[in-house]
């Protein structure tokens, strides 16, 4: 009885101590150009700057993984045959900002919107925020994870979001 209840102790301490983050910094190229600690986690603020990809995200340093890295759950770091993944990884909802979506109007956001359509989980939602996608190049459902498991996509914010064509006339904007 008594080695239970410590074990159940020790596990209930261990889970709590983990889900806090040990440092913040305010990008993704921060939480990449630093020194990782093995299995700290790190609370970053936005992707290019503090707060421009809307909520803040917990990563975890995985040491010993050599994954693919994939622009939105998983990245490398500094730290060789490491990488950092997002907590929340498994969520069914992404929001396209964390995947490298600027959303200005300007910048092509087709390679981040597509690496998520590529990645997205099995029934999972792609969030595109609100205001102008420019897309340079057809974004390819087909053959996707998203097509396979049956994913959804759509916008946010009470303005809606406009996807604008900004490559060679004639060609497709998805296929």
């Amino acid at each position: 009885m008594k080695t239970t209840l410590v074990a159940l102790l020790l596990t209930v301490v261990a889970s709590t101590a983990a889900a806090q983050p040990t440092i913040t910094v305010n990008t993704i190229d921060e939480l990449q150009n630093r020194k990782a600690t093995p299995h700290e986690i790190v609370r970053v603020l936005g992707y290019r700057a503090a707060g421009d990809a809307g909520k803040v995200r917990d990563f975890i340093h995985v040491n010993g993984n050599t994954d693919a890295t994939n622009r939105g759950n998983s990245f490398s770091c500094r730290t060789p045959a490491s990488r950092y993944k997002a907590i929340d990884a498994s969520d069914l909802a992404q929001d396209a900002r964390w995947w490298g979506l600027v959303g200005d109007g300007a910048t092509d956001d087709a390679p981040a919107i597509q690496a998520l359509l590529d990645w997205i989980p099995f029934n999972g939602h792609v969030l595109l925020p609100s205001g102008t996608i420019a897309i340079g190049t057809t974004l390819n459902f087909a053959g996707t994870n998203f097509v396979r498991s049956l994913g959804s996509l759509s916008g946010t914010g009470p303005n809606g979001t406009t996807l604008k064509w900004v490559g060679a006339t004639g060609e497709p904007i998805l296929y």
